[in-house]
């Protein structure tokens, strides 16, 4: 509960009087907390849930939630590598293994970069030399584009078809190496991502 605190207001230094109530208050009484701390902050929307095994212990969402755009963005990151690690573990496949092969939908190798060894553990460690940081995201109701075509042909002016044409080992954020990972695991498996 303490990182609700820190993420929904912009000082660097936690007053660890408002981490204490966070962390003592009762469920039943976390809405209205969370609502003080937002207009104390001035945080324009919220959305908590907070989780216990498979349930959802408590949800909220406040303020401009219901209209605002809200993203998960990164969020989904960790969630999508463990699925990812998951699907390559129960495959028997190496993460530190060349995966180019095993890539149906794109033609890897014509991609910049493409011709050098890529593994799963490149991808998802922001490793691989991949392009295109992150992705703005769709609106709810909108037509999705494939991976595919999200990689070599991308539906927006603000994204750049991924490429491997960053230095190789050294870490660079890219959203098109995870990118890449979803396709590859599409391709794999032969069904979407979700």
């Amino acid at each position: 509960i303490s990182l609700l605190w820190l993420s929904a207001c912009s000082d660097p230094a936690p007053d660890q009087a408002i981490i204490a109530q966070f962390a003592q208050t009762d469920l039943a009484d976390l809405e209205s907390l969370i609502i003080e701390r937002a207009d104390h902050y001035e945080v324009e929307s919220v959305s908590v849930t907070i989780m216990s095994d498979d349930a959802a212990l408590f949800v909220y969402h406040g303020q401009s939630s219901e209209t605002g755009l809200m993203q998960a963005a990164s969020l989904s990151k960790p969630v999508a590598a463990a699925g990812i690690l998951m699907f390559m573990e129960r495959e028997s496949i190496d993460i530190a293994a060349d995966i180019r092969d095993r890539f149906r939908s794109i033609d890897i190798f014509s991609i910049e970069g493409g011709d050098q060894p890529l593994t799963v553990r490149e991808l998802l460690s922001h490793t691989a030399g991949a392009t295109q940081g992150g992705y703005p995201g769709y609106r709810r109701g909108t037509a999705l584009p494939t991976s595919a075509g999200i990689i070599t042909n991308p539906p927006s002016r603000l994204v750049s078809a991924v490429e491997l044409s960053l230095p190789k080992g050294a870490f660079s954020y890219a959203g098109g190496g995870y990118q890449l990972a979803q396709l590859l695991v599409e391709d794999m498996s032969g069904q979407p991502f979700d």
